[in-house]
């Protein structure tokens, strides 16, 4: 994700951006698991692997709402 997504290059190491990594997910039509692209902890070059886990949506869930966060959860990811 921190090789892929050009927005966490930064901040990729201090959590990054969430709904930039959500998008290149489903933009890429998946994303590596661990095991065939591992995290190095330096930028490198974006590997097209994919397909490996997918997502077919997220939300956004407002801070401190509950309410919202129970609803979001029965569609994940949060």
């Amino acid at each position: 994700m921190v090789d892929c997504v050009t927005s966490n290059w930064t901040n990729g190491y201090n959590g990054g951006n969430k709904i930039d990594a959500s998008k290149f997910i489903l933009d890429n039509g998946g994303i590596a698991t661990e095991a065939s692209y591992p995290y190095k902890g330096v930028k490198g070059n974006c590997k097209k692997v994919c397909n490996q886990v997918q997502i077919k949506s997220y939300e956004q869930v407002p801070r401190n709402s509950e309410d919202s966060l129970l609803k979001a959860v029965a569609n994940q990811p949060v």
